[in-house]
C-alpha cells in the first residue's frame, strides 16, 4: 500500500512538472497578431506575429528594419542632418535625423519638447503629461 501511494505521488508530481512545461513553452512563443520584434542577430531582419507565432522575416536588399518605425526602410536618406520632427505620441521625446535616418531622442526628466523653440525645456506647468 505505501508503494502505490508513492507511485502515485510521483506520477502525480511528474505529470505536474510536464504540465508547467507546456504552460511555459506556450507562453515564450505567444505573441500579438501583427506584432513585430527586432531580429537581435542583424540589423535586416525581424519578426512578425501570424497565428500566434513568431515568423522570421527579412526586409529587401538594400532596406534595413527599422524598430522605431516598425517596418523595413531604404538605405536611401530620408531626411536632411540635424531635421527635427514631434513624436506624435511622446511630448518629451523629438526625432533628430542622424546620416540620413530620424533617430527617436528623449527629453531629460521633468521637461518637454518645445515645438516653438524646438528644444526640450523646462516643464513649469505640467506640459510633459500632454498627449499630442
Amino acid at each position: 500500500m505505501y508503494f502505490e501511494r508513492l507511485q502515485h505521488q510521483q506520477y502525480v508530481f511528474l505529470v505536474g512538472i510536464l504540465l508547467w512545461h507546456s504552460i511555459a513553452s506556450l507562453a515564450r512563443n505567444c505573441c500579438i497578431e501583427g506584432e513585430t520584434q527586432e531580429d537581435p542577430n542583424d540589423g535586416i531582419s525581424y519578426y512578425v506575429c501570424c497565428g500566434g507565432t513568431l515568423v522570421h522575416k527579412t526586409c529587401e536588399t538594400g532596406s534595413y528594419w527599422n524598430s522605431t518605425m516598425q517596418s523595413c526602410k531604404s538605405d536611401a536618406a530620408e531626411c536632411r542632418e540635424n531635421d527635427i520632427q514631434l513624436d506624435p505620441q511622446d511630448c518629451a521625446a523629438y526625432f533628430l535625423c542622424v546620416m540620413g535616418q530620424f533617430v527617436s531622442q528623449k527629453c531629460a526628466h521633468g521637461t518637454y519638447f518645445d515645438t516653438t523653440i524646438m528644444a526640450c525645456v523646462g516643464d513649469t506647468k505640467g506640459n510633459s503629461t500632454t498627449t499630442f
